[in-house]
């Protein structure tokens, strides 16, 4: 299996709001942040071409800053896969979240 990092799960205002409600709860805590994470089902090992081919067709979602562009994502990944004759069979996306906290000097 192969995980690829993807784009941010949150929109700024949302990002904000969850930071609001947290900090509310405890105070200690700086900095939240969600993103999705590709789980790519592999058939052989991706070479070179195919795995930039992936990372461009799981490319989706607002722009970040330094990002070259943004595709629309597809409801049909994995045929869209499939039919690109790459070694991935199926990707499944799933959130991951992470928060800080400031340290006690």
């Amino acid at each position: 299996m192969l995980v690829l990092r993807g784009t941010s799960a949150l929109s700024p205002f949302r990002v904000a709001k969850l930071l609001e409600r947290l900090v509310a709860v405890e105070p200690a805590v700086a900095s939240v942040a969600a993103r999705w994470v590709h789980l790519v089902d592999l058939e052989r090992p991706l070479t070179s071409d195919e795995r930039a081919r992936l990372e461009a067709l799981l490319r989706y979602g607002p722009r970040e800053a330094g990002a070259e562009g943004a595709a629309p994502a597809s409801s049909s990944a994995d045929s869209v896969m499939r039919s690109c004759s790459s070694g991935a069979s199926a990707a499944r996306r799933a959130p991951a979240s992470a928060t800080s906290r400031e340290t006690s000097r």
